[in-house]
């Protein structure tokens, strides 16, 4: 089973913005191929909510998919009881994981260009600052899109 489709298994009849929750996984998925990525950051963009939205363990993701998916999976997976808290749990383990930065901003991407002046967009307004540097260092590409994301 490809990562695509275990998360339609795993997010099961969830929805994003209205739309069957793998709109959200395609769109992340689609960020990251446009700016050249490839492998197993691909497979952590389908699974990247999985942790957090469904009954998915860390030990089925690294059995299906392997060590190196679980940790980006990890990395972006916010644990906590306010988003205040998710917010500070991720930002530590991006430190970590260089490459789950790029994960993190092609998911704020996907975010920002699915809600356009949504309700997430204040929140996201707010949070810009530590967002950005927590995601220091992530593709010169994926920064550039996030900054035009934000203007829009």
């Amino acid at each position: 089973m490809n990562a695509r489709d275990f998360s339609l298994y795993a997010h099961g009849k969830q929805t994003y913005g209205g739309h069957p929750f793998i709109v959200h996984l395609d769109a992340v998925a689609a960020v990251l191929r446009e700016a050249g990525f490839s492998g197993p950051i691909m497979d952590a963009a389908y699974l990247h909510d999985s942790l957090e939205d469904s009954p998915v363990t860390m030990e089925e993701i690294e059995t299906f998919f392997g060590q190196e998916v679980g940790e980006l999976v990890w990395a972006v997976t916010g644990v906590g009881e306010t988003r205040k808290e998710r917010n500070a749990s991720i930002y530590q383990k991006l430190a970590a994981c260089k490459s789950a930065r790029d994960l993190k901003a092609a998911d704020r991407i996907a975010n920002l260009e699915a809600q356009g002046s949504g309700n997430l967009r204040a929140t996201y307004v707010r949070e810009h600052e530590e967002f950005l540097a927590a995601i220091y260092g992530a593709h010169p590409a994926l920064l550039a899109r996030l900054a035009q994301a934000m203007a829009l």
